[in-house]
């Protein structure tokens, strides 16, 4: 009879392990060799799948799909009490936890010099280096892309005033939740542009963008989250998915922001608002 053992002696085969599964062992081990105690308001976790043990695909998982949302305020500590007490935001270093798509808080000049309040996207490409090509051949601005610890990433504007990322990053570890799928996630996001004809080229040739007619703007197909878009100053307004709109809207003003009156839509009930540093944002319960 063979020694059950032996199948141990036999040669180590090495494999390569799946681009995903890469991404998260090199998370762990970044935060074990990581001093948390020197960690600033400046600093966050690098952006991963570190959801995806509960399952939740939080960098996007198409090609145009939003890969990270930055929203930069002058005062990053107010923005966590007001977005804590209003949506139930729980924070880790400088990133949002739990909340689809993954979001960082940064205090805007202190990061990136001209940046206003506000949202900045990033969105999910399959090629970096293409999409590069195609920003820069529709009038727009990209750096070079860089290798960050979660991927490739470049810097661009539409070239009239609206900044964005692009990633290129490992595929993703599971599908996508739908928009809005928990509360304080985003459930929907308002794109403002100085001229709307030129960013539906610019995006349709970067991101593969279609377009339907909205009830201003338009409306993209597609991407998640749900998106449109409308000329307007360039930026991005944000939209969360609550469990109780009245609620919400009371936590609002109670934490110094301001609220409009509750409105029916087709898809449910939506009220506009503005935190306390006057970005403003939508409320959704659907």
């Amino acid at each position: 009879m063979s020694d059950p053992l032996d199948a141990l002696r036999s040669p180590i085969v090495p494999l390569a392990p799946a681009p995903a599964f890469a991404a998260r062992l090199r998370r762990r081990i970044e935060l074990t060799l990581t001093d948390r105690s020197e960690v600033g308001d400046l600093e966050e976790d690098p952006m991963t799948d570190v959801l995806h043990h509960q399952h939740r695909e939080r960098n996007g998982v198409h090609h145009g799909d939003v890969s990270y949302i930055t929203l930069a305020l002058p005062d990053a500590a107010a923005a966590r009490q007001f977005y804590g007490g209003v949506l139930g935001w729980t924070f880790s270093a400088g990133q949002v936890d739990l909340v689809v798509p993954e979001v960082g808080l940064w205090p805007g000049p202190e990061w990136r010099e001209g940046v206003s309040a506000g949202a900045i996207l990033a969105w999910r490409v399959d090629d970096i280096n293409t999409a590069v090509v195609a920003v820069r051949g529709e009038g727009g601005t990209a750096s070079d892309p860089v290798e960050r610890p979660y991927g490739l990433e470049a810097e661009c504007s539409d070239g009239a005033g609206l900044r964005f990322w692009l990633h290129q990053l490992p595929p993703p570890a599971g599908p996508a939740d739908p928009d809005g799928a928990r509360p304080g996630d985003i459930s929907y996001l308002v794109l403002r542009v100085a001229d709307l004809e030129r960013a539906e080229r610019l995006f349709s040739s970067v991101l593969g963008w279609t377009y339907e007619p909205g009830n201003v703007g338009v409306h993209v197909t597609g991407p998640a989250p749900m998106t449109g878009m409308s000329q307007g100053d360039p930026g991005v307004v944000l939209c969360f998915q609550v469990d109780d709109i009245a609620a919400a809207v009371d936590r609002v003003t109670t934490a110094g922001g301001r609220s409009g009156p509750v409105e029916t839509r087709p898809y449910g009930l939506e009220a506009e608002c503005a935190d306390d540093q006057g970005v403003a944002f939508f409320l959704h319960q659907f």
